[in-house]
């Protein structure tokens, strides 16, 4: 299998020569790289997050398994950790299902990178009665380097009530620079 290679070295080694060459590994860094990195992972069992603070963030609790994982890996629960050798442009989905013990709670739910909130990745919803499930989902765009991690934080915006997951699934893909 090939490498994968920034597009503008590929272009370079795909320009054209006086010779006219362009050898098999490149062929293979092309293909290699046409396939983009990616992963998931999923949780089925609930699990509580405890919320200190109410309006303030905290990576959601609970047991994840791996799905495909491809230059991505999962080095630990509700992690997909990009293990690329380029820079590439990650888009993320998330659909999880979740409960929270107090009544009218409103739930943030955001996509972190590195322990950062990515802007934009913010989805909230109002649960009326304490037991009530919901279900969101929250897709994000961000620029990634080898190395570098997403994960799923929430919030409760209205107390401290727990927040439940019942269900968790995170994908993601790459396109390269």
């Amino acid at each position: 299998m090939g490498t994968r290679q920034t597009l503008a070295n590929l272009e370079i080694q795909l320009a054209d020569n006086t010779s006219g060459a362009i050898t098999p590994e490149t062929i293979r860094d092309l293909l290699a790289t046409l396939n983009p990195a990616n992963g998931s992972l999923f949780e089925n069992v609930a699990a509580p997050t405890t919320i200190a603070v109410a309006g303030t963030y905290v990576k959601a609790a609970g047991t994840t398994t791996a799905g495909e994982l491809l230059d991505m890996s999962m080095p630990a629960d509700n992690r997909l950790q990009y293990d690329g050798v380029v820079e590439a442009h990650l888009h993320c989905a998330i659909t999880v299902s979740f409960v929270s013990a107090g009544n009218n709670q409103v739930i943030g739910l955001a996509a972190y990178l590195n322990g950062a909130l990515i802007p934009g990745s913010i989805v909230r919803h109002k649960l009326g009665g304490g037991g009530d499930v919901s279900a969101i989902a929250l897709h994000t765009d961000v620029d990634v380097v080898a190395g570098d991690f997403i994960e799923l934080w929430l919030t409760n915006e209205t107390g401290t009530a727990t927040v439940t997951i019942e269900q968790l699934y995170m994908s993601a893909f790459t396109l390269p620079h």
